[in-house]
C-alpha cells in the first residue's frame, strides 16, 4: 500500500480545508498519515474520522528563530524516517521549507509542495521584510530543487517563482484553484435582505495584510451616512509581526462601527446572515474564506490581486478594487447600498463560479492526478 504523508501546520485547516482530500486519498487505497501542531483530543479525533492517523509536531507559525526552525528541521527528518512515505505532501511555509530540505535525504520519497499564498516573507515593506524575503527565498530555492511536482493556487504566485529563480523547470508545477469548498456543507442560502439594515462581513486573520484597516476605515465612512447598516467582522488574533494590533479594532467595536466575533469554528450561519463578503486583502494564494461565501451566494467586494482576481468576474458576482483603497472600497460598498435589488441575482452568480471553478470534487480529482503522475 502507497503511503502518503500530509503536514500542515493547524488542525483546524486539516479537517476543513483538506479533509476531503484526505477521504479521497483514504478511499482509493493510500495509507495517509497527516501531521500538525497542538491538536486538542477533539481534533484529534475529528482528523481520524477522516481515515488516517494523526502526528503531533511543535511548529511554530510565525517564529523566525533559527534554533526552532533547526529543531523543526530534525524533527521532520526524524519523521520521514519512521514513515517511510512513498508520496510527502507540505503547505504552508513552515512544513513546505523544512519539509523540503528534510525530504533531501530521502531521495526515494516523492516530495509535492502546495503553495497556498505568499504571506508576510514576500510582502513588501520595511527592513525586516525584506531580510525576511532574502532568506525565504533562498530557502524556498533548496526545498523546490527537491520537489517532485509543485502545485500553486494561481498563476502570479508560480510566475514570482520562477522569476526569483526559486523553480528552475516550470513544467513540473501545476497550477489548481485552491483547495476546493464542498458543495454539500455550504449549499446556496437565499439571503433575507433588508434594505435599511444590510450587513457586510470579512472573515480573516488579524493581520495587516488582510485589509482590515482599510475594512474598518470604509465601515466608519459609511456608517457616518446609513448608521443602520452593519459590519461584522471574524477571524482569529495572530501573533506574526504582520498582526494587526487589537486594542486600535477595539475602538471600532466601541463606538459600535464593527461587530467583532473573534474566531468561528463555523463560519455558515454567520455567511448565510450577510449580505456582502468582504476581503480587501493585499495578497492571497486562495481566499478560502471569500469561495465559501461565493458557495452560500453571496456577492463579493475583494481586490485586484493574486489569488483574489480569480474569484470575481466584475460587475457580475462583485466587484474588485485596487488594495490598500478605502476610497474605491467605499465607493463598491454604497453600490451596494444603492443597488440592493442586485444582491440575489449577483449572489447566484458566486455560486455559479464555485460550482464551475471550485467544488472540491474537481479541485481534489485534479491533486490526485498530479499525485499519480508524480
Amino acid at each position: 500500500m502507497m503511503k502518503v504523508l500530509i503536514i500542515g501546520v493547524e488542525p483546524f485547516s486539516l479537517i476543513n480545508f483538506r479533509g476531503d482530500l484526505i477521504k479521497r486519498l483514504s478511499e482509493d487505497g493510500y495509507s495517509v498519515t497527516v501531521v500538525a501542531s497542538c491538536a486538542s483530543q477533539e481534533d484529534i479525533t475529528a482528523i481520524e474520522r477522516l481515515g488516517c492517523k494523526y502526528r503531533d509536531i511543535k511548529i511554530n507559525r510565525t517564529s523566525i528563530s533559527p534554533i526552532s526552525d533547526f529543531n523543526l528541521l530534525i524533527n521532520f527528518i526524524l519523521l520521514i524516517q519512521s514513515e517511510k512515505p512513498s508520496y510527502l505532501l507540505a503547505y504552508t511555509i513552515k512544513p513546505v521549507i523544512w519539509a523540503g530540505i528534510a525530504s533531501r535525504f530521502f531521495p526515494l520519497v516523492k516530495f509535492i509542495p502546495m503553495i497556498t499564498g505568499l504571506g508576510y516573507a514576500f510582502g513588501k515593506g520595511g527592513i525586516k521584510r525584506a531580510i525576511v524575503n532574502i532568506f525565504a527565498t533562498k530557502l524556498y530555492s533548496l526545498s523546490m530543487k527537491r520537489a517532485n511536482s509543485i502545485i500553486f493556487q494561481n498563476i502570479p504566485n508560480k510566475k514570482l517563482f520562477v522569476e526569483k529563480g526559486i523553480i528552475q523547470n516550470s513544467s513540473k508545477s501545476y497550477v489548481i484553484d485552491g483547495s476546493g469548498v464542498n458543495l454539500e456543507k455550504f449549499p446556496y442560502i437565499r439571503p433575507k435582505i433588508t434594505e435599511s439594515k444590510l450587513r457586510f462581513l470579512m472573515i480573516a486573520r488579524l493581520l495587516r495584510d488582510k485589509g482590515i484597516y482599510e475594512y474598518l476605515n470604509a465601515a466608519k465612512a459609511i456608517k457616518s451616512l446609513y448608521p443602520s447598516v452593519e459590519f461584522i467582522l471574524a477571524g482569529p488574533t495572530d501573533k506574526s509581526p504582520n498582526a494587526f494590533d487589537r486594542t486600535y479594532l477595539k475602538t471600532y467595536e466601541d463606538d459600535c462601527t464593527i461587530n467583532y466575533l473573534g474566531q468561528l469554528k463555523d463560519v455558515r450561519s454567520v455567511i448565510a446572515n450577510a449580505d456582502i463578503f468582504v476581503l480587501p486583502s493585499y495578497h492571497e494564494g486562495m481566499p478560502r474564506t471569500v469561495i465559501e461565501a461565493m458557495a452560500i451566494g453571496r456577492p463579493i467586494i475583494t481586490t485586484d490581486t493574486p489569488g483574489c482576481q480569480e474569484t470575481v468576474l466584475n460587475g457580475i458576482n462583485g466587484w474588485l478594487v485596487p488594495i490598500k483603497n478605502i476610497e474605491a472600497l467605499v465607493e463598491k460598498m454604497f453600490w451596494f447600498i444603492e443597488n440592493s435589488d442586485k444582491l440575489t441575482s449577483m449572489g447566484v452568480e458566486s455560486r455559479h463560479l464555485v460550482e464551475k471553478k471550485f467544488d472540491v470534487n474537481h479541485i481534489n480529482a485534479d491533486i490526485m492526478r498530479v499525485i499519480k503522475n508524480t
